[in-house]
């Protein structure tokens, strides 16, 4: 596609995703998280994680959203909350990238707020430039607007099976 430039293509994806959902099987072998899907973003790599997760888990989504139609973040608008209780509760939350750690930020103070367990983050990409850093990471990516696999500019190129910076 015109303007857009391959960072990883699905073959690299799928392997780093095998490795994390690996390292998640061993940290959750006894337990019964809950994982939260960070929509519309994380869709595609919640989607492919889910089925090498050998554990007992329950699932939900939460939809927040910083950039709209533009490119660069705003503030943050809640715009679906979970529908199970996280009350005492192993959490898992899933997202697509970790850009300046803004939105990681306030759904961990959220589930703190109602009363998790413990709380870790999974992160498909890491622009590797936010104060907070997730748990575990997929894949390390520069510093520029990325698409694909889940991500989108201004709602197109969520369904491209590698991710591109534009």
């Amino acid at each position: 596609m015109t303007g857009l430039k391959l960072i990883y293509d699905n073959q690299q994806i799928e392997k780093a995703i095998t490795k994390i959902a690996t390292q998640l099987n061993i940290d959750y072998k006894n337990k019964n998280p809950l994982l939260l899907c960070v929509l519309n973003g994380a869709i595609v790599f919640f989607g492919k994680l889910l089925p090498l997760l050998d554990f007992n888990c329950q699932v939900d989504s939460i939809c927040v959203a910083r950039y709209g139609k533009k490119n660069i973040g705003g503030d943050l608008k809640w715009l679906k909350y979970p529908n199970l209780t996280l009350k005492n509760k192993d959490i898992i939350i899933v997202d697509d990238i970790l850009d300046e750690g803004i939105t990681l930020t306030q759904i961990i103070k959220y589930c703190q707020e109602n009363q998790a367990s413990s709380i870790v983050s999974v992160m498909l990409a890491d622009k590797q430039k936010s104060p907070i850093k997730a748990d575990y990471t997929a894949l390390n990516i520069p510093d520029k607007f990325i698409v694909g696999y889940g991500m989108d500019s201004n709602e197109k190129y969520r369904n491209l099976d590698g991710i591109y910076s534009i």
